[in-house]
């Protein structure tokens, strides 16, 4: 039963409504933020880790701040703070007002956040990594939380009769709210944000308990309606500038975006350098690809020194490639007549491969994660390719013993397995390449690091070949080397392999023990860096929001 001290007259299920919203809002403003941070700050273990304890802080500091607001009082104790209250236009100290007032504020806390995110994290990008994801979490993500938070311990005191229904009405309420996060969950993270874009999700989280902000304030039949709806309005409004059409803002500039996508494994982006006659795809700011538009090829050589030494092998050769990115090197292993199986979990990847970067040969194509997929085929290939990262991380379920025996066992005998593996080489930065290496011996492979001029001090391109038995791949003729990749003169005979250098020292992954993130956080801050201040600055210089 409704508690009679808050003289409330609203049927009951308007307050399990409110509740089960509040659920889905806190949920959905969490993945927003997510998605607003990570071309900046990165999708990394330590931005995620800043989300949740901004998060956490928030919920907890609204439990209790709701909690003490949903105090009884005595009449007397009522009637002077009612004669004392003065806050802001609301004048009635009942436990409905402060309901009222906590989900006005919450609701233009949620239509502000891209106006605040668009003016903040530009500032906080010279700040650090950390540093900014803290403070832009403080501003954006903390405020809407804390005021949502505040609200199922004042639908608790409203809805509770008595102490002996209380724990009955704070599981129901509970309940009700995680059902209304698992629905928004679904709703924001499957549909709305891949399919409409954050904009329209944005509006949505705040339309909602905007909508449930209106009636309550209707239904109190006071000014407070009308002050209520124009400062929503004027949120909108604002909302509307910040994040209106930037094409206005850019005409001139010497950068064009033709894709920019949000969606849950991120913000996708393929965009022009016109000096330079470039073309990129980034993964929240991150590059995945990095074409030169007059030849459409990769002006990164690892892709040439791939299709370099997968030319040993005769036409027709099956391969299990995974991760498209812009589809560069798939495009030279159909040019040796290859027959690749691409494994990529990003369904837009193929898209913006055939639109944006020229990709027109029949492959086939599997949405799925790659770990899931070698569990689950028949197929064995002659040469397996891992060319894969989620921004600028390296999924750790894939860098494993287990996994590596699993693929083992696809790679036919006379075949070849190579991993990209872009980090540091030496020194205490260079375990997560001791780590994998080991791994792989560990795994039964035979193992080598092609020589890629790898130069210390930061992180480049190297190459893992395995194998089940020795191969020596400068006994090959190379008679089927594209003319394309001639130009690079990649060694065939002498200096093929990186003599030297020792495992030793790396640590034997597994899933039990599934660390990449850690040995890889060094890679991870440095990719970001450079993120930040080659790709978020410079488009932002340009004239193109956080949108």
């Amino acid at each position: 039963m409704i508690d009679k001290n808050t003289e409330i007259s609203l049927p009951y299920n308007f307050f399990y409504l409110i509740a089960f919203v509040e659920g889905g809002a806190v949920l959905a403003t969490e993945l927003i933020c997510a998605q607003l941070f990570a071309p900046y700050f990165g999708n990394s273990l330590q931005t995620w880790a800043v989300i949740l304890i901004s998060t956490l802080t928030a919920l907890t500091a609204g439990y209790f701040s709701g909690g003490y607001l949903s105090k009884k009082k005595t009449e007397d104790g009522r009637r002077k703070t009612e004669e004392r209250s003065q806050l802001f236009f609301l004048k009635s100290d009942t436990l409905l007002h402060k309901l009222n007032l906590c989900l006005l504020v919450a609701t233009l806390a949620i239509i502000l956040q891209p106006f605040i995110a668009g003016k903040l994290i530009p500032v906080t990008l010279n700040t650090g990594i950390i540093t900014g994801a803290f403070i832009s979490a403080i501003f954006i993500l903390l405020p809407p939380l804390f005021f949502l938070g505040m609200l199922s311990p004042m639908l608790i005191q409203i809805l509770s009769a008595d102490t002996t229904t209380s724990g009955k009405t704070s599981g129901l309420i509970y309940a009700i709210s995680t059902s209304g996060g698992i629905l928004f969950t679904f709703l924001f993270g499957f549909f709305l944000i891949p399919h409409f874009g954050m904009k329209t999700a944005i509006v949505l989280n705040s339309l909602i308990p905007a909508t449930l902000t209106g009636y309550l304030l209707l239904s109190q039949k006071k000014n407070v309606f009308f002050w209520g709806f124009s400062l929503i309005m004027l949120s909108f409004f604002l909302l509307g500038i910040n994040t209106g059409d930037t094409n206005q803002k850019v005409k001139k500039s010497y950068i064009k975006v033709h894709y920019n996508e949000y969606g849950l494994l991120g913000q996708l982006t393929v965009a022009d350098d016109n000096l330079a006659h470039s073309r990129s795809l980034f993964i929240n700011h991150i590059s995945q690809s990095f074409m030169y538009i007059p030849s459409g090829r990769s002006l990164w050589h690892y892709v040439h020194r791939l299709t370099h030494y997968c030319s040993v092998k005769s036409p027709s050769s099956k391969v299990l490639l995974a991760g498209m990115g812009g589809g560069l090197l798939v495009k030279e292993l159909t040019g040796l007549h290859f027959i690749p199986d691409v494994i990529e979990l990003d369904e837009r990847m193929k898209n913006v491969s055939e639109k944006y970067f020229g990709l027109n040969a029949k492959i086939n194509f599997h949405t799925d994660d790659f770990r899931h997929y070698v569990k689950t085929t028949f197929h064995r290939y002659d040469i397996i390719i891992i060319d894969i990262s989620f921004g600028e991380n390296q999924p750790s379920n894939i860098y494993t013993m287990e996994s590596f025996m699993e693929i083992k066992k696809l790679l036919k005998e006379d075949g070849l397995f190579f991993i990209h593996f872009p980090d540091f080489l030496y020194g205490e930065e260079g375990l997560a390449v001791r780590s994998v290496g080991k791994t792989l011996i560990e795994s039964g492979f035979f193992v080598k690091l092609l020589n890629t001029k790898h130069k210390p001090g930061s992180p480049g391109e190297i190459i893992f070949l395995a194998t089940h038995k020795p191969v020596a791949l400068e006994n090959y003729l190379y008679d089927q080397l594209p003319e394309f990749t001639k130009q690079y003169k990649f060694p065939t005979k002498n200096n093929l392999y990186l003599e030297g250098y020792s495992f030793e020292g790396g640590v034997i992954l597994s899933d039990d023990k599934p660390i990449m993130d850690f040995l890889h956080e060094k890679t991870v801050m440095f990719s970001r860096k450079e993120g930040i201040e080659i790709v978020s600055k410079t488009l932002l210089e340009q004239g193109y929001g956080i949108f």
